[in-house]
């Protein structure tokens, strides 16, 4: 990531406000999903949940925004939901990933996880 980056589980925990871009390459032209997260998979929490000790913020985004080369868009996040997946074509090459969840007075923190798949 570039510039303030939540770089260890406590910063998550407290919903640091961080950047949600990364600098990437992109290996193939091709279809690509990617998974917007707050938590890692493993865990298998929602995004908008807290754990169960003083240090966790929440978080209750209402859309997610990701840009990736000329390609942008924001989806609805719904309450509960894990993951937000978002699909986009792309052409191989260096560029930004930018990934956001926004809340409804327009706050935005990064997306602290990311999982890409070409498909």
């Amino acid at each position: 990531m570039l510039g303030d980056v939540a770089w260890n589980q406590d910063h998550i925990r407290q919903a640091m406000k961080s950047t949600g871009r990364w600098a990437i390459k992109v290996e193939h032209d091709g279809h690509y999903t990617f998974r917007l997260r707050r938590w890692p998979t493993e865990l298998g929490l929602p995004i908008d949940a807290i754990l169960q000790d003083e240090a966790s913020v929440g978080i209750a985004p209402s859309t997610a925004r990701l840009s990736i080369g000329d390609f942008e868009t924001t989806v609805d996040v719904q309450p509960g939901a894990e993951s937000v997946l978002i699909e986009a074509d792309l052409t191989a090459g260096r560029t930004e990933l930018e990934a956001w969840f926004i809340d409804e007075d327009d706050d935005e923190r990064g997306a602290y996880y990311v999982y890409v798949e070409r498909v």
